[in-house]
C-alpha cells in the first residue's frame, strides 16, 4: 500500500494547464549525431528563403565508410541531386532528414530505418539536413537528450 506521506495536492487548473502545454508542444525532434566526425561547417540559418547560409551540419567522415541513420524512420528519397547522392528520412512526426552528398546509397525508397542502420557510404564530407515542411531546423538542437524526472 502506498503512503499518502509523500501525497501531494494539485489544483485541477494547474494539472489541466501541464496537460495543454505538453498537447500544443510539437514533437521533438530527436536525432542521433555523430559525435565521432569533426564538424567543419555548422548550421547557419540564412536570413530569406534564397539567402545563402547553410542549412545542416557538415561533417568530415572517412571516405568511403559507412554512413548510418540518425533518426528511425522511412527513406522518403534516394537519389542524385545535382550530381550528389542524397537519403532522405521521414520520421513518424513529418520531419525530413537528410543524409547527404553520400559516395553510393544501400537503401531503397519505402524502406524503413532505424537509428544506426547503414544508408550508404561516405563521400569526402557527409550533411546532415532537418525539415519540418518547409523550415529548416539546427539539427544540433534536435539531439536526443535525457531528462531526469522527479518522481
Amino acid at each position: 500500500m502506498l503512503s499518502n506521506r509523500f501525497s501531494l495536492n494539485f489544483p485541477p487548473w494547474l494539472i489541466l494547464a501541464v496537460c495543454l502545454v505538453f498537447a500544443q508542444t510539437p514533437q521533438a525532434c530527436s536525432l542521433s549525431l555523430p559525435t565521432h566526425l569533426e564538424v567543419i561547417d555548422d548550421f547557419r540559418a540564412p536570413n530569406c528563403v534564397w539567402c545563402e547560409g547553410n542549412r545542416g551540419i557538415e561533417y568530415r567522415p572517412s571516405p568511403g565508410g559507412s554512413v548510418a541513420s540518425v533518426v528511425d524512420g522511412v527513406v522518403s528519397f534516394v537519389g542524385m541531386v545535382a550530381n550528389t547522392m542524397y537519403v532522405v528520412v521521414r520520421t513518424e512526426g513529418g520531419l525530413l532528414v537528410t543524409h547527404g552528398r553520400l559516395r553510393s546509397a544501400q537503401v531503397a525508397l519505402g524502406e524503413s530505418v532505424l537509428v544506426g542502420q547503414g544508408l550508404g557510404t561516405a563521400g569526402t564530407t557527409l550533411y546532415i539536413g532537418v525539415r519540418r515542411g518547409s523550415n529548416y531546423l539546427n539539427p544540433s538542437t534536435c539531439t536526443r537528450r535525457v531528462r531526469a524526472v522527479l518522481l
